[in-house]
């Protein structure tokens, strides 16, 4: 639980860091899903089982990643 709680923390610094910059290809994708990720809060709302958490801890993790990429 501590992972997934540092994912969605360092995902949500990201998305507001990258505010308002013009990104373009897969890091604006990225982008995209990660302000649908972090507007979902709460989850608890959205995730039934187990996969739709492992689900959500992948697309974060994908998201974060592109986006931890260098350049526009």
């Amino acid at each position: 639980a501590f992972e997934e709680n540092a994912l969605f923390w360092m995902l949500r610094q990201k998305v507001a860091e990258l505010d308002g910059q013009a990104l373009s290809g897969d890091r604006a994708e990225a982008l995209t899903s990660a302000r649908r990720i972090c507007d979902a809060v709460p989850w608890h709302n959205k995730i039934d089982t187990l996969e739709d958490f492992e689900q959500l801890r992948r697309d974060a993790g994908a998201a974060l990643s592109v986006l931890n990429r260098e350049g526009t």
